[in-house]
């Protein structure tokens, strides 16, 4: 999928609750995005060989099946207001999807914040908003930091402040991000970025 592309500064990406840190790496803003939102990669990022403890037990890796869409948050528990948001939104997006594209959609939510959003709480969480998501939780802040920054997702926790970057990324089959949401992005600019992802990995 070739797409027309603007250079943009990271900051401009980033939201946090209670503040932002300073940003990851640039990342860049389409003149010809999926939706008018999206934000996308000139060299698209290949985050096929990440994996992430699941709360469910094992290793889940951030690359869905052919034909799917992965769908990936970073984020916490106890955040008041952008994550539930953001969680809520996608789950509208999805919603207005044909059953069958929505069956080809899947949801990974990552934690943040390790040491208060526990196996069980993590997992609880996101399966308010979506019941089979993946619920990642790692204590190893190196991993989680490696896997953050190939999202371009910045984070810092200091008790129980905890600023994030506010971003949504889109992985198809191939292992790399596609298309990245930041936070406020509408339910119905979602859903039309999805149809047209959804129709881009679509089997032959």
């Amino acid at each position: 999928m070739r797409l027309a592309l603007l250079l943009v500064a990271a900051a401009a990406a980033l939201a946090a609750c209670g503040g932002s840190p300073d940003g990851p790496a640039a990342i860049v803003s389409s003149t010809a995005s999926p939706t008018p939102a999206a934000i996308v990669s000139a060299t698209p990022v290949d985050v096929g060989r990440i994996a992430l403890p699941n709360t469910a037990g094992g290793t889940f890796h951030l690359r869905p099946a052919a034909g799917h869409v992965l769908l990936v948050d970073f984020g916490y528990t106890n955040c008041p207001d952008i994550c539930p948001t953001t969680l809520a939104d996608l789950r509208a997006a999805i919603r207005r999807l044909p059953a069958d594209e929505r069956s080809r959609i899947d949801v990974a939510f990552v934690t943040v914040d390790p040491k208060r959003d526990t196996d069980a709480k993590l997992r609880a969480y996101l399966h308010s908003f979506f019941p089979t998501g993946a619920a990642l939780r790692t204590g190893d802040d190196a991993l989680l930091r490696r896997a953050a920054t190939a999202f371009s997702i910045a984070y810092e926790v200091h008790g129980t402040s905890v600023q994030h970057s506010a971003l949504v990324s889109a992985v198809t089959p191939n292992g790399r991000i596609a298309v990245q949401w930041p936070f406020g992005t509408p339910p119905s600019a979602i859903e039309q970025g999805l149809q047209m992802l959804l129709a881009a990995v679509a089997p032959a």
